[in-house]
This record gives structure tokens, sequence and C-alpha cells, in this order.
């Protein structure tokens, strides 16, 4: 499956009003989620802006860009990740050994709430991105909520997250919880041709990042994330189709060994994430809407699984599939969360 760059990204020429969309579209990759921009806009311009919003979504639906976009619009910045009164907080490595962080620890949100008592240096507001706020712990989130129950003047707070359901509640219930759903696959493949896509690869890559189009630009800026996607896809589809042995096999090659815990359960994720897209794509064929399948260059195959094994074993799978997922979050090792699903596939 080419992916290729054909045409520098820019606007194209027409109207004031289609170069203006594009900008946005293009330079600032806000794709989709025009009625969410247009809200927090008219927040802003009314000053009726909340103190705390918390956006929520699946992993490359585009939380972290439009939090960008909007404190862009707060300190009329073109680029706030360079402006002085901007802080990023996220999970980020921890500095003593250079391995991802388990959480958001309570030095960075101690340091967060030492930034926003100071003055600020433009125009007076003052702007926070807090990214993967269901990384934060008991410590860590209530250290912030001094800053969310009585906020600076002039002070706004973006946290993304999964979804709201996964942020501790007392951190919940502070923020204004803004959802963003997936966005439509014309909106990502008119995106994808803007950055340099043939019309063929744009529409692929549309269907593959499933509404999300940060999935889709990376794939399509970085080929070897999709090569990895692609070799991951069909061992996985290699797991679904093996018996019990060689399913584990399959499954464990995805987290290796001797991968740090944090590292071990966010590859598991990754893997689960996947996974759920082939079988919820098994189901569309099983029941006759091949059309809605995402992964259309294996669609033959994925169908002939799904004949052979029928829709209540896909359904059963699924189901193990989440009970998976629950152990990550409850802090099972990676390994042991998808030997689980292979022993509870086996038939």
């Amino acid at each position: 499956m080419p992916v290729r760059k054909t045409r520098s990204a820019g606007p194209d020429a027409g109207s004031k009003g289609a170069t203006q969309r594009r900008k946005i579209a293009v330079n600032r990759n806000v794709i989709g989620h025009g009625q969410i921009t247009s809200f927090l806009d008219r927040a802003w311009t009314n000053g009726k802006l909340a103190h705390a919003y918390l956006l929520t979504g699946p992993d490359g639906v585009g939380k972290a860009t439009l939090a960008r976009w909007f404190v862009g619009r707060v300190l009329g910045a073109e680029r706030p990740e360079i402006h002085p009164d901007f802080l990023l907080v996220e999970r980020g490595d921890d500095p003593k050994t250079g391995k991802p962080r388990k959480d958001i620890a309570l030095e960075q949100v101690q340091h967060l709430v030492g930034w926003l008592s100071l003055g600020a240096m433009g125009s007076g507001w003052k702007a926070v991105v807090l990214e993967g706020a269901q990384h934060l712990n008991k410590e860590s989130g209530n250290a912030l909520l001094k800053s969310l129950e009585e906020p600076k003047e002039k002070t706004v707070l973006l946290l993304t997250a999964d979804s709201a359901d996964s942020v501790l509640p007392t951190v919940r219930s502070r923020c204004q919880i803004v959802a963003l759903g997936r966005v439509p696959e014309e909106a990502i493949a008119e995106a994808m041709r803007a950055a340099g896509a043939t019309d063929e690869d744009a529409q692929l890559l549309a269907r593959l990042s499933s509404g999300c189009p940060g999935r889709a630009l990376t794939y399509f800026n970085e080929p070897d994330r999709l090569a990895a996607m692609l070799d991951q896809r069909n061992r996985l589809l290699d797991a679904l189709e093996a018996g019990l042995a060689d399913r584990w096999l399959a499954l464990e090659s995805n987290v290796p060994e001797k991968l740090p815990f944090n590292e071990a359960t966010d590859r598991a994720r990754e893997t689960l994430a996947l996974l759920a897209e082939l079988l919820q794509d098994a189901l569309f064929a099983a029941n006759g809407c091949p059309e809605l399948v995402t992964h259309l260059d294996v669609r033959e195959r994925i169908a002939a699984w799904a004949s052979r094994v029928g829709s209540s074993r896909i359904a059963a799978t699924l189901e193990a599939l989440e009970e998976s997922r629950r152990m990550l979050s409850e802090n099972v090792a990676g390994r042991v969360a998808l030997g689980c699903l292979a022993a509870a596939t086996a038939k």
C-alpha cells in the first residue's frame, strides 16, 4: 500500500472563506470538530470562558491539537508552544530513569500551580494544556484541585483524556467536559489530499484512521509507523486464525518480555485497540455489511475468518478483549492480560 507525498501542503486558490478554512485545517491541523471550535471561539469572544475544560476522545481524534489551537486563540499566538504564558504538562519520561512515567507526578502539578500564580508576560492571560489527565494519580490530582476550585483571573486550563470516566472524579467534576467525536472519513481524506497525498492514498488513510485524523497524519508523515501497524495487523490476524499456542506467541510478540512495565502496558493497549478494530470488521463482514469494514485492503481475509467462526465467537472474543482492557486498567501486566485473552478465546 503506497503512501507518498506528491505536492506541498497549503491552501488552494479560491474564495477567501475557503482559503481561511483550509489554513485552519492544514496549518493548525484542526481537522473536523467545527462545532466545537465554534463553541470555544464564541465562549472566548463573549467573555464566557470556563476556567477549565476536559477534552475527551480516542487517541488521534485531535484533542491536543484542538487544545493548542484554542490556546493560540486566547494568547493571540500562532505558535503557542513558544509563548511565555503557555505551559504544557504531560506524563513524559522520568528524568531519573529516562523511561516513561507511570503517572503525571506530584512535582509536575506543583510546578503548574506555582507557574499559574505568577503574573502573565503578554496579553494578561495564561494557559495550560495538560495532556493525558487520566494519568493524574491521587496525589497529583489533589494538588490540582485548588487551581480548579479557585482559579486565578485570566487563566484557562485545557485537560485531555481518553474518556471522562478515566479521570479522577474530583478533577472531572470541576471541568467543563467537551467530547470530541470521530471525524467523518471524507473530511480526513480532504485534509490528507491537502497535505499532499494522492486521492487513492488519502481515501485509504482516512479509512484506516477510524475517524482519528492524527492517525492518518502520522501514517502519512511517518511511513515506518504505517509499516509497523501493518506488520502488527498481520500478526494479529495470524493470532485469530491460529491455535492456542500460536495465538499466544502471536499476541505476546507485540509486548517483548523485557519492556518496562509502563511501556508494556501502553503496547498492550495499542494491541487491543487494533485487535478490536479487526474484530469489529469481522462482525461487519459476518453480518453482511462489508462496506463498513475499516481495513479494506485485507477485507477478504477478515471475511473468510468471520465466515468460518461465526458472529457468536467474534462477539465472545470482543467480550474477552474488554476484560483484558479492564485488567490493564487495574495494573495487571500487559503480557498477562494478553495471555488471558489468548486463553479465553481458545476453541
